[in-house]
């Protein structure tokens, strides 16, 4: 992307990452209070999440091996010993007055994220920090004018939450590289279990360093003393607001510079349906925030933290996104576009696989062998999840899980005998989720018999079929065409009652079968009508 002004001056912008990324743990930092988005508001809280006094923190393990997890796959030196400080500011949804953070003493520091084709954005450091509560307008025309002072309601459910904050270099220069770097973060996080990455819900934010320079599109970095002032755009919660707000703050400055200006150093916010950034506050300095050693919380050694075993949580860590896209395509003969559908979430991926391998153990034999896996039913495991799965699970976003490996591995394995079709199974599913809102774990062949969701096989029962159809009056004079009818006519009339039969079967009969019966039956009748 060329960043050329409307002058003789090529100017060009300089990009720098810091994303919060909310852990995917059952409490939180400092206390054992549990934390989720959907919960009701102010349910969440312990003492110490609203800081009443006495109130102390208890650090959660848990957290400290997310932090460490996230390190690693980022390829960050992991430091033995961190300490925690508070960084001082006002905000009505931060109970204390300050945020617990690790502004000089971070878990992780000096490491790095590939993306794209060989791209590469270097990582400062990796910061444990509680989060802070949440604002919230009363209605949507308040959410809009709350930056000119309307009343809004506290929830604090998010306070003390854990965050790990990703400090990146100022080494991106399209917005577009800025974009592809969150998300390729995104998939890396959610992949390995560290956050779920979900931007709408809050779990995954970023904000954006945003400064320009003059040089042409080969010209290096220069040093930051030598750059435009920084601006800071806050709170960015999509791939799409990422882009469109380095966009238009790097066309903002080049205007403020091209029109003999100086770029203030400022927070701004980003607006999504104007499409603008809007000043929020001066830029703060470290001197601002009063940054102080936390007198309440030790330093963290890791090496001396009872019940962590850093070499053994490392040598847990599963394999990367890419790694993952390669194995599935070589074990189970998936395509592209299929792999990256899965490794997109690895609670689908977990799911298809344990679905495979179960199924695989019971299912019919493939012929010609089809070593690991048979064909089928990875074919049949993949439809049904990738299209019907995902599409009952996307209409309530957010809820857990509704179906398990062992519902899905049935399913496929009664599709591949032929007992069920593709329908059928469709239908299953569909049932399965329903009745799990109802806490019903119905087994898959109950719920097949009991549905009467079963295919029609027996030769004798669809010729039974068949002769109670064509027997039928409305359809005598069509039986007589056919008796007397030549091949052409024959095989149009055998088509009208393939379908009627099918149809009174409820589309429950197997197709081949119902017309190798079709033709007895038919062919029975003639016969005694001649």
């Amino acid at each position: 992307m060329k960043y050329t002004t409307h002058l003789l001056q090529h100017f060009r912008p300089v990009i720098g990452l810091e994303v919060h990324a909310q852990l995917s743990t059952a409490q939180k930092l400092f206390s054992p209070s549990h934390h989720r988005a959907s919960a009701p508001e102010n349910t969440l809280l312990s003492p110490f999440d609203l800081s009443i006094p006495g109130s102390l923190p208890i650090l959660n393990l848990a957290c400290i091996k997310k932090a460490i997890i996230a390190a690693s796959i980022l390829s960050c030196k992991i430091n033995d010993e961190s300490r925690f400080e508070r960084k001082h500011y006002f905000y009505p949804d931060l109970p204390s007055g300050y945020q617990i953070t690790q502004n000089r003493w971070p878990i992780a520091g000096r490491g790095a994220l590939h993306f794209g084709p060989q791209k590469i954005s270097e990582i400062n450091r990796i910061q444990l920090e509680t989060d802070t509560g949440k604002s919230k307008a009363e209605t949507e025309e308040e959410e809009e004018e709350e930056a000119l002072g309307s009343a809004v309601n506290i929830d604090y459910n998010r306070a003390g939450a854990p965050l790990i904050e990703i400090v990146f270099e100022p080494d991106l220069t399209s917005a577009e590289d800025a974009g592809e770097a969150v998300y390729t973060l995104q998939r890396l996080l959610k992949h390995v279990g560290v956050c779920d990455g979900k931007f709408e819900m809050g779990s995954l934010r970023c904000d954006l360093n945003v400064s320009i320079f003059e040089g042409d599109d080969d010209a290096p970095i220069p040093p930051l003393e030598e750059l435009g002032n920084r601006v800071e755009v806050k709170n960015l919660n999509s791939i799409r607001a990422i882009v469109a707000a380095a966009k238009y703050e790097f066309d903002r400055q080049v205007k403020v510079v091209e029109g003999g200006g100086v770029v203030s150093q400022e927070t701004r916010t980003f607006d999504k349906k104007k499409l603008v950034s809007i000043p929020m506050r001066k830029k703060e300095t470290s001197t601002d925030y009063r940054f102080l050693i936390d007198p309440d919380i030790p330093p963290l050694v890791l090496s001396q933290t009872k019940d962590l075993d850093v070499e053994a949580l490392l040598a847990g860590v599963p394999e990367l996104p890419e790694q993952a896209k390669k194995r599935l395509a070589d074990e189970y003969g998936l395509k592209p576009n299929i792999c990256e559908i899965l490794i997109s979430d690895p609670v689908e991926m977990k799911l298809f696989e344990d679905a495979v391998k179960a199924a695989s153990a019971s299912a019919p034999t493939v012929t010609p062998p089809q070593p690991p896996y048979p064909q089928n039913v990875v074919e049949y495991t993949t439809k049904l999840l990738c299209n019907d799965i995902f599409a009952l699970k996307n209409e309530k976003a957010g809820e857990p899980h509704k179906i398990n490996s062992r519902q899905l591995a049935d399913t496929v394995t009664t599709l591949a005998a032929g007992d069920i079709n593709m329908r059928m199974a469709k239908d299953i599913i569909t049932i399965v989720f329903k009745r799990w809102e109802k806490n019903d774990d119905t087994e898959v062949l109950t719920l097949i018999k009991e549905q009467g969701l079963q295919i029609m096989k027996n030769p004798e029962e669809l010729q039974e079929l068949c002769q109670s159809v064509i027997s039928d009056e409305a359809f005598e004079s069509d039986l007589q065409v056919w008796i007397d009818g030549d091949k052409k006519l024959r095989k149009k009339l055998e088509k009208f009652f393939f379908g009627k039969v099918m149809a009174k079967s409820r589309g429950l009969a197997d197709a081949g079968r119902l017309r190798e019966a079709l033709v007895v039956v038919l062919d029975s009748s003639s016969s005694r009508n001649r």
